[in-house]
């Protein structure tokens, strides 16, 4: 199954399906309009301060993973936000959160990128 519903709404993974399908949509609407076209820049495993971004805004709640990377974006000084990615890792390592600041160090979703529009 590629997403869920959980209580009427769809889950984490869903989102990001749908996300990843309007991402995909927007880019090749671009490449075929190039008038149309967004600047934007990418951001591989981005990270805060020395961490890796998580996945989630803040913790316990839902994800929010879409917030998460609105608030890398407008951190970074972009004005919004174009797509992400998000996915789970293995291995130690610490993960920051930005809705409560917080961070992670078990079982951890992070990141996988963050693509900010320019302008």
């Amino acid at each position: 199954m590629l997403f869920s519903v959980i209580d009427g709404r769809l889950s984490c993974h869903g989102k990001l399906l749908l996300r990843v399908v309007r991402a995909t949509l927007v880019v090749s609407v671009g490449i075929a309009t190039s008038s149309m076209a967004v600047e934007t820049k990418r951001f591989d495993n981005p990270k805060v301060g020395g961490k890796l971004l998580d996945g989630s805004y803040s913790w316990p709640g839902p994800c929010e993973a879409e917030k998460q990377a609105i608030a890398f974006c407008k951190r970074k000084g972009y004005p919004k936000m174009f797509a992400y990615v998000r996915g789970n890792k293995v291995g130690v390592f610490q993960t920051k959160r930005l809705g409560d600041g917080g961070t992670c160090t078990a079982s951890c979703s992070i990141m996988t990128y963050v693509i900010c529009e320019v302008r």
